[in-house]
This record gives C-alpha cells, sequence and structure tokens, in this order.
C-alpha cells in the first residue's frame, strides 16, 4: 500500500485536495517555501541573540543587559532562556537615549544631567554616559566628551536655557 506522501506526490495535478487541484496546492506549497528562503537569504529574519551575543555587539556586560530587562529591554523567551533581536534592542535604546530637556545648566555655570530619579547631577566629562555621548555624537560628529559638554553649554546658552 502506498503511503500518503507517496499517494499525494502521484497523485494528478488536477486530483481535487482541500478545495485545489494538487497541482495548485503544490504551487501554493513551493511558493511559501520560495518566500521563506528568499527571506532568510536578505536577512530578514533577524536573528535571535543570547544575553552574552547582545552584550557583545553592545559592548556592555551581560549584567548591564539583565539590567536593562528590568527597564523594560524587548526580550522574546524562548523556553525559559530570553533572547533579544538586535533591530529592536537598538529601537528601544534609541526611544530611552537622553535628549537635550535632560540637560541644563545649573546656577554656578556647571552642565548638569537629569538622572532616572528626576534628580540633577553636575556632568564631569569622565561621566557623560554612552548614551549621552552617542546621541551629542550625532549632532556634532565627535565622541570626545571635553568637545560635547563644550558644545552642550553652548547649546544650551544660546536657547537661554538656565537652572
Amino acid at each position: 500500500m502506498a503511503t500518503k506522501s507517496r499517494q499525494v506526490r502521484d497523485a494528478r495535478d488536477d486530483a481535487p485536495a482541500a478545495g485545489l487541484n494538487v497541482g495548485q496546492l503544490r504551487e501554493l506549497i513551493r511558493g511559501a517555501v520560495r518566500t521563506e528562503l528568499d527571506a532568510r537569504a536578505d536577512g530578514a529574519a533577524d536573528p535571535l541573540l543570547t544575553a552574552a551575543e547582545l552584550a557583545k555587539a553592545l559592548k556592555v556586560t551581560t549584567r548591564t543587559i539583565h539590567n536593562l530587562r528590568g527597564k523594560g529591554l524587548p526580550t522574546k523567551m524562548v523556553m525559559q532562556s530570553p533572547r533579544f533581536v538586535l533591530a529592536e534592542v537598538l529601537s528601544w535604546l534609541d526611544e530611552k537615549a537622553p535628549t537635550l530637556e535632560d540637560f541644563r545648566l545649573g546656577q554656578d555655570g556647571k552642565l548638569k544631567a537629569r538622572q532616572a530619579n528626576g534628580r540633577w547631577i553636575d556632568v564631569a566629562p569622565a561621566v557623560v554616559g554612552r548614551q549621552a555621548s552617542a546621541v551629542i555624537g550625532r549632532f556634532i560628529g565627535t565622541t570626545d566628551p571635553k568637545k560635547q559638554i563644550a558644545w552642550l553649554r553652548e547649546t544650551l546658552s544660546s536657547l537661554g536655557v538656565k537652572s
């Protein structure tokens, strides 16, 4: 007796199959497989990264990834293991990145930055955060913290921003 797969393979192309004939069904399956293979070849399906792989891609520690998960980092669970799509993570980080509203000049003339808890702290060249540095760097084309702080002071002054 022929197996089911052999029966389908040997069936005539014009035999009915769920409202479609076998030939139409074969073409639908071939088209779906072709589409999926093309999407994978084009890199449309982003790979899922482990916490260690994501940390390496972002040049941070796995502890930082764990902390960011607690703050809403987009995570996909595979069984009980967290996985990450790099494009989603980068988009989320861009949304969370500091903006000019997160900086001001204090009465003492020093640059202040708003912390997550709402408190304002002094910003020294050595403590410009990676995210702030990246955002500012996009505008002025440098990652040098001293140049970034000078640019921020000048920009905030020109906007008339006071403490």
